[in-house]
């Protein structure tokens, strides 16, 4: 994975919604763990709670970080 832009991750775009070029059943379980990871830490920094494993899951601590 290359590092992301600022708007790649605000967006869950460009390299933060990228795959591994190939069609082997390795790498295609490879690419949906990587596009997994990616969806998640891309979520929990929009709702703030990126820093905090433990809440990426608990909606009501979201978007505290903007009140």
């Amino acid at each position: 994975m290359q590092k992301p832009s600022t708007q790649d991750v605000l967006l869950c775009a460009g390299t933060m919604a990228s795959e591994v070029a190939g069609n082997t059943p390795q790498l295609q379980d490879e690419n949906a763990i990587q596009l997994q990871l990616e969806n998640q830490i891309c979520s929990a920094t929009n709702r703030g709670v990126r820093l905090t494993p433990t809440n990426w899951a608990n909606a009501s601590a979201y978007y505290q970080s903007v009140l």
